[in-house]
């Protein structure tokens, strides 16, 4: 039985993964990089971002890319209807978030999405844990800290790292589709829960939880 519903950031609660994707690939250009395409960029959503850098360029300095990345704003925009989403579920599960983005660039985003953070009980950045996504400790963490089994906390999450994560972890999961993987790429991989958007999810606990 589902207790409590862990949330993952980029591309699931914010849709922010082709914007970063575009500020990315200009930065990639400018430093005259090679740029990866939005698919190779978003085979690695889900890793830290200092991993990712050096997965693309393995010889290149990874606070060289950032330090000129940062020069422009991210934009930043929740996706729909996520206060109803959060006080339907807030009435019946424990909210938290686990995300691999570090804790300062975690509350920036969310502050300028317009989410208020104090509705999560948990709130775990890559700061915060003893290992990030793809490991499943990063989520077996998320549980301990609602002092609950993983089998009765449900992660959502929009990449097949996530995906991967939840399974290794023991822990279940839904997709969703907003972050720009297709519902066909998870099942293939045997992940058959996929909604479009978390604006379905809940709805979609009711029946299947």
């Amino acid at each position: 039985m589902v207790k409590a519903v862990l949330f993952d950031v980029d591309g699931t609660l914010i849709d922010s993964i082709q914007p970063i994707y575009l500020k990315f690939a200009s930065t990639a250009k400018e430093m005259g990089l090679r740029v990866p395409s939005f698919e190779e960029f978003r085979s690695h959503v889900g890793r830290p971002w200092d991993e990712i850098l050096l997965r693309l360029w393995p010889d290149f300095d990874p606070d060289d890319f950032t330090r000129v990345y940062r020069r422009t704003p991210e934009v930043v925009l929740p996706f729909p209807n996520l206060e109803e989403v959060f006080t339907s579920l807030s009435g019946r599960y424990r909210l938290g978030i686990l995300t691999s983005r570090g804790k300062k660039s975690m509350l920036e985003h969310m502050k300028h999405g317009g989410i208020d953070v104090g509705i999560f009980e948990v709130v775990l950045s890559k700061d915060d844990l003893r290992k990030t996504k793809p490991d499943p400790e990063a989520l077996r963490h998320g549980a301990e800290e609602f002092g609950l089994p993983v089998s009765e906390v449900l992660y959502v999450g929009d990449a097949l790292i996530d995906a991967r994560c939840a399974k290794a972890a023991g822990m279940p999961f839904v997709a969703v589709e907003s972050g720009g993987t297709p519902a066909e790429e998870f099942r293939k991989e045997g992940f058959v829960d996929v909604i479009k958007s978390v604006a379905e999810l809940s709805k979609f606990i009711e029946k299947r939880y």
